[in-house]
């Protein structure tokens, strides 16, 4: 071999190896080379906590199963899009979300819960449900304070009601009205309220409505995904049958909302606040 061509196999070899090395540092640094933009791009992760052990799967293909202490898992390295993301168990209610990966960020998702479905298990829920509904929950109504009219010969007093707050409820229902003080100001949240129930930690007011819908509002700013912010409300969803009642299912981030059904029996539906790829809700 010629001294001219060990000299262009050097070079080569040398561009070779600059190529593989700034790949690798690429990698090492959470980029991925996109074919569709012809380039490489910050990658994005996808993190999943489930209430139980369960199987992942992306779009549709098996990744893995929730770690044994703590049943998380993180799907890492994703080019920046849209994903099918599936929890799935043994005789567990499954949990479906189409989830954006955004470049260079993580998509936290840390208050999955699935269910079991055998019979025992409903059982055992529709009693925990029934505790929910049956322990007195803190959702007041306006106290009513008498204001007397200026009095007449002929007229008697007339009481006229007022809403009236207190630091422990910053939010009460009054005339089909649900209303908050914040600042020392009165603001309608929605009419046709039916009833209204607080989170356990009072960060969130969950209420339902004549239109058969479930809302919710929060009342302090969160410093978990999703991002809400003080005063943030959004619907949950619109029901074809009668709301009876709403209330929160174990912890702040899930609603339990109760039908009447013709026989007079009770039937459940579980949703999760966090509308982010769809709403899941597990029926029994």
């Amino acid at each position: 071999m010629s001294k001219k061509s060990r000299r262009i196999l050097f070079y080569m070899a040398l561009a070779l190896f600059l190529v593989l090395s700034y790949t690798t540092l690429l990698y090492a640094q959470g980029y991925k080379y996109s074919f569709a933009s012809g380039k490489f791009i910050k990658t994005g992760s996808i993190y999943l906590k489930s209430s139980a052990g369960a199987r992942v799967y992306l779009n549709g293909s098996y990744e893995g199963d929730t770690s044994f202490l703590g049943d998380s898992f993180t799907i890492s390295k994703l080019l920046p899009n849209k994903y099918r993301v599936e929890l799935s168990g043994e005789n567990y209610s499954k949990w479906v979300k189409d989830i954006t990966v955004s470049e260079g960020l993580v998509s936290d998702f840390r208050h999955v819960i699935i269910l079991p479905t055998d019979e025992t298990s409903k059982a055992q829920l529709r009693a925990e449900i029934d505790k929910i509904f049956t322990t007195p929950a803190f959702s007041p109504m306006a106290k009513i304070s008498s204001t007397p009219v200026v009095k007449k010969k002929t007229i008697k007093p007339t009481p006229t009601s007022t809403p009236t707050f207190s630091e422990n409820a910053p939010v009460i229902l009054f005339s089909g009205k649900l209303l908050r003080s914040q600042d020392g100001q009165t603001k309608e949240i929605d009419s046709g309220v039916t009833g209204f129930a607080f989170s356990p930690n009072r960060n969130k007011v969950t209420w339902r409505n004549t239109n058969n819908e479930v809302w919710v509002i929060w009342l302090k700013d969160m410093d978990y995904q999703p991002h809400k912010k003080d005063g943030d409300t959004e619907k949950i969803s619109r029901f074809g049958q009668t709301v009876n009642r709403v209330g929160w299912f174990r912890g702040d981030d899930h609603i339990v909302v109760e039908f009447k059904n013709k026989n007079a029996s009770s039937s459940y539906q579980i949703l999760e606040t966090d509308t982010r790829g769809g709403v899941n809700a597990v029926d029994f």
